[in-house]
């Protein structure tokens, strides 16, 4: 077996990790909750609401299984982002006029977590 076979069989057992799989249902959710705020505003609140107490699951269940995993960490913080993005422009749909406060909490939130993995990495 290859050096390349080692590592995709290793990459599938990583996305089929736990934590990995409550990310991807709380991505789905995020994209479920845009779909829903320009109609439905309230029950978009509460798939976000849902997506962000699985966020609390995702990472109990990485340390408790030790799962954790440098794809798990990326693929976490994506759907953070999400979220955030979301819920942001979810709330800018009820108070339009807060919308350089939103966009600016959005940018300090990405930019906190391109230094946070660029720390975990090693550096640039």
């Amino acid at each position: 077996m290859s050096n390349n076979q080692i590592q995709t069989k290793s990459l599938r057992q990583i996305i089929c990790y736990i934590p990995n799989l409550l990310t991807a249902f709380r991505f789905g959710l995020n994209y479920v909750a845009a779909i829903l705020f320009p109609s439905s505003p309230e029950a978009a609140g509460l798939v976000l609401m849902i997506s962000v107490i699985f966020d609390y699951f995702d990472g109990m269940a990485a340390r408790k299984y030790k799962q954790c995993s440098f794809f798990g960490d990326i693929f976490d913080w994506i759907t953070d982002v999400l979220t955030l993005a979301v819920a942001l422009f979810w709330w800018n749909n009820i108070e339009p006029e807060l919308i350089i406060l939103i966009f600016s909490l959005l940018c300090l939130d990405i930019i906190a977590m391109v230094c946070d993995l660029v720390c975990k990495s090693g550096g640039i």
